[in-house]
């Protein structure tokens, strides 16, 4: 892996390994330590790590890009009197914002690291403090797929096109989604059994280049859903998919002609903690160019 590249479940990884030296230090009132989501269960304080989105921008030759990755550290604490819980986690959030200073690169996780919004939401239960990072770093594309000619095609050619490549990595080829029970178009019943993609067509941008020829960007979005437990391995599966789901769209950005660029612009990592399937929900968001007739 090259330096300063990295993935989010990394990241997170790295970022984690680093508070955990001052566990016996400044950071030492820490009772449970959590990438992604904890249960009341936990002993407090706690300190959770959680991904929030991705950033791509700053597309240069050599296949290489720039990804911007927004983490939030949140520190919780039991209210028995409002005061000191508050006092606790913000005596505990800029202890951590020392740290983050101190490492902005995550062990050659990152170029750098910024923090930006901190924020102190009340709770019944639990007062907590949070600060979000946004943390710079590069990447580069997988071997793609090429085609010399792009096709003039509609919304849902384009789309069943998405939707049979994706879904013929369950059978064959590399990255393999063969650990998915089921892949969806739109149409389709909601996925109900998990890990599950499904395949979203969002809006049309329409500009026009050349007389007579419209040249449209259509904009989709992948959601995985996966299990929400405690175990921080369900996050680490949720985004292993993710990351095998990007690099399938970027091996495949001309999607056999009927497109003549495919560009990822956002990841964001969401949770459904509602409905009695939580779920890590995250969604891969894309944009396509490419040609259809008029």
């Amino acid at each position: 892996m090259a330096g300063q590249s990295t993935t989010m479940w990394n990241l997170c990884s790295a970022i984690k390994t680093k508070l955990l030296t001052f566990q016996n230090t400044t950071l030492s009132p820490i009772r449970c330590w959590k990438s992604g989501f904890f249960s009341p269960a936990c002993a407090f304080p706690v300190l959770a790590i959680l991904p929030v989105s991705e950033d791509y921008f700053g597309y240069k030759s050599g296949q290489q890009y720039r990804v911007n990755r927004r983490i939030n550290i949140e520190v919780y604490s039991k209210i028995a009197f409002k005061k000191v819980a508050e006092q606790q986690t913000q005596h505990l959030i800029s202890a951590v914002k020392d740290i983050v200073q101190a490492n902005v690169d995550w062990s050659d996780n990152c170029i750098d690291t910024k923090m930006s919004t901190e924020v102190y939401p009340p709770g019944d239960e639990y007062q907590a403090s949070i600060i979000s990072l946004e943390c710079l770093s590069l990447e580069t594309m997988p071997t793609t797929t090429e085609s010399t000619t792009v096709a003039e095609v509609d919304s849902d050619d384009l789309m069943e096109t998405i939707y049979t490549t994706i879904n013929g990595y369950k059978t064959s080829g590399s990255p393999s989604l063969s650990n998915i029970p089921t892949i969806y178009r739109s149409y389709d019943n909601p996925p109900a059994k998990m890990p599950s993609i499904l395949i979203l067509g969002e809006t049309l941008d329409r500009s026009r280049h050349w007389t007579g020829q419209d040249n449209p960007t259509r904009n989709f979005r992948v959601v995985i859903r996966s299990a929400l437990h405690e175990k921080e391995t369900n996050l680490q599966r949720n985004i292993a998919i993710v990351e095998d789901v990007k690099d399938i769209i970027q091996a495949n950005y001309r999607w056999g002609g009927k497109a003549w660029n495919t560009l990822i612009k956002q990841i964001l990592y969401e949770a459904d903690t509602t409905s009695t399937q939580m779920a890590y929900e995250t969604s891969v968001i894309f944009e396509t160019q490419g040609v259809e007739p008029l």
